[in-house]
C-alpha cells in the first residue's frame, strides 16, 4: 500500500514536467481539409514538403496574411494556408 501511494505521489509531482518536456502545448487549431505544407516558408513556387490530413490537430505559432506557421502533434513545424485552419473546440 505504501508503495502504491509513493508511486501515485511521484506521478502527481512529475507529470506536469513530463508534458513540458514533450512540447506541452495543447493544439489550438484543426486542419479543415487536406492541406499542403511547406517547412522553409510559405512558398508555392516549389513542391510542398507534405500534406496535413483533414482533422489533424496543430498549434498555431504565428499567422501572417494568407499563411500561418503551425506545429503538428507529431512535431512537424510548417507553413499552411490560414484558410485551412479552424480553432480547436
Amino acid at each position: 500500500m505504501k508503495k502504491m501511494v509513493f508511486v501515485l505521489v511521484a506521478f502527481l509531482i512529475f507529470a506536469p514536467f513530463y508534458s513540458l518536456q514533450a512540447g506541452g502545448e495543447q493544439p489550438t487549431h484543426i486542419i479543415t481539409m487536406d492541406t499542403k505544407y511547406y517547412k522553409d516558408g510559405p512558398q508555392q513556387a516549389r513542391p510542398p514538403d507534405g500534406t496535413f490530413k483533414k482533422g489533424e490537430k496543430v498549434t498555431l505559432i504565428r499567422s501572417s496574411g494568407s499563411y500561418a506557421l503551425v506545429k503538428s502533434e507529431n512535431g512537424i513545424e510548417a507553413y499552411v494556408a490560414t484558410a485551412s485552419l479552424s480553432k480547436a473546440p
